[in-house]
């Protein structure tokens, strides 16, 4: 009889051992789930600007990545689009595929994403919103 409550108490000990490892396994794997997650679709709407700028689809790009609110404060969607030339899409195609091959920062409880570097002509960075990605200038 007395072995039996001398089981649970190791029991208990065991468990309360093993609790601690457990719980921070799990949140490790939750943690990278999320990296990762947030890292692939990330990667996936990167890849759909670029697409976007080779087919010279700016006004998809724009109205697609671009803050809403973002497209207000510089006028109307066409007027956006006007002012979005070949040398800004260029400029932001490089660095877009400069992203495609680094690793972002996450930020915000992977809500934004900076890519920056000396390779990088300035910091290139997202906020998630929506369900994607929007490119952001500040």
């Amino acid at each position: 009889m007395l072995f039996i409550p001398s089981l649970w108490k190791r029991g208990f000990l065991i468990l309360g051992l093993l609790m601690p490892i457990l719980f921070f396994s799990t949140s490790c794997d939750s943690a990278k789930r999320l990296v990762k997650t947030s890292s692939t679709s990330l990667m996936k709407d990167i890849g759909k600007m670029v697409q976007l700028i080779g087919a010279k689809d700016y006004k998809s790009l724009i109205q697609n990545y671009a803050k809403p609110e973002d497209i207000k404060k510089m006028g109307d969607i066409d007027e956006v689009v006007a002012n979005f030339d070949e040398k800004a899409a260029l400029f932001l195609l490089k660095n877009l595929k400069l992203a495609q091959k680094a690793t972002p920062k996450f930020e915000d409880n992977y809500t934004k994403a900076i890519f920056d570097g000396d390779e990088f002509d300035r910091p290139v960075l997202f906020e998630k919103g929506e369900g994607r990605w929007f490119l952001r200038d500040k």
